[in-house]
């Protein structure tokens, strides 16, 4: 069974079927598939501007789907084309998922409207192409995951076709060159040139293996059974890679709130120490050691008082003078001190001996 029959019994099935009522309905009813899991369509809409937790926005599910619209083009053409040579087919599968087409296509769906979106993209019809093509890639990766590959593909080749069919119609001859040059001059300023980078093959099936060059710059080569027929497709690989670099520059400069960060105290810087070990001096004690160093003579220090032999510092002229009139005065003689008792205590005074006396004589 041929992909247009697939698709025609997918609608139908689903015509019968009443899918796409209730909540959702509608959007599922333009995809054409009624998810088992609404999750992860919720998921395939919610752009990273919109939040901050990890894993919550459909950048994960835009990568599978990415891959799996890839996938269903390249079989679709390898079935269906069977006089394509590598080349050509890789022409029409890098026109039909390129950025512009998707978007394209994601526009026709009407998949904006549902974007969840942060303040920094602004209203959904005002987008750029980068962010429309990633929705259609994570739409498709969230069927797969849902129902498997052959919805998914169901879906991508029921959106595809039209323009899988527009772009092989288009001969080879298509002057992409005329294009690609006045994109060059346009952005870069300057006209491409083209290389031939190598030939292989007999005289009468040759292939040529061109690259376009622009200030410097080498874009991917290109093969082709003819020399303009490589330069050709040279010409729309660079085209497309140059497209592809503009689009990132767009995507760049969305704003994504980031979660907020806390800013940890900034450390006061240490003060540096001397050589000794002391602190800097401050421009006071600088100015002061600079003045002393410029002095044609240093003040002498003032000598410290010595001590004497006992300890004591030297006596005044007043003191030696007490002590040289007490040396030639006559000695006194010095008071015996009292002597202590055997118990400890003082000698009696007079009074209290004659006291004692008397006491004794009344006893005997």
């Amino acid at each position: 069974m041929g992909p247009r029959k697939r698709i025609a019994r997918s609608r139908s099935r689903r015509k019968k079927s009443g899918a796409g009522r209730g909540e959702g309905g509608e959007l599922e009813t333009r995809l054409g598939y009624t998810f088992r899991d609404a999750t992860l369509l919720a998921l395939a809409l919610t752009h990273a501007s919109s939040t901050v937790k990890a894993f919550t926005d459909n950048e994960r599910v835009e990568f599978l789907g990415d891959a799996v619209v890839a996938l269903a083009v390249i079989e679709h053409l390898y079935r269906t084309f069977t006089r394509c040579d590598e080349g050509e087919m890789t022409r029409i599968k890098s026109v039909v998922v390129s950025t512009t087409i998707l978007a394209r296509r994601t526009r026709g769906l009407r998949l904006q409207e549902h974007l969840v979106l942060g303040k920094g993209l602004g209203s959904p019809s005002r987008l750029p192409d980068s962010v429309c093509a990633n929705v259609f890639e994570a739409v498709t990766g969230a069927i797969y995951l849902d129902g498997g590959y052959e919805p998914a593909r169901d879906f991508v080749l029921r959106e595809l076709l039209p323009e899988i069919d527009a772009v092989s119609t288009v001969p080879n001859e298509q002057n992409y060159k005329s294009i690609f040059q006045e994109y060059a001059q346009r952005l870069l300023g300057r006209a491409p040139r083209y290389e031939v980078m190598r030939e292989s093959g007999p005289d009468h099936g040759k292939t040529f293996v061109v690259r376009a060059v622009v200030a410097g710059r080498a874009f991917p080569p290109a093969r082709g059974r003819t020399k303009k027929t490589a330069e050709q497709r040279a010409a729309y690989a660079a085209w497309q890679e140059a497209q592809a670099g503009e689009a990132a520059r767009e995507e760049a400069k969305v704003i994504v709130p980031e979660a907020p960060e806390t800013k940890a105290p900034e450390a006061k810087p240490k003060k540096k120490k001397t050589r000794r070990g002391g602190r800097k001096r401050t421009a006071r004690k600088r100015a002061k050691v600079t003045a002393a160093a410029l002095e044609p003579e240093a003040k002498p220090k003032e000598k410290k008082k010595k001590k004497t032999r006992r300890g004591g510092r030297k006596r005044t002229a007043r003191k030696r003078a007490k002590a040289a009139s007490g040396a030639a005065a006559p000695k006194t003689e010095a008071k015996p001190k009292k002597k202590k008792t055997r118990r400890g205590g003082r000698k009696r005074t007079a009074r209290k001996r004659a006291k004692a006396a008397a006491g004794a004589a009344s006893a005997g």
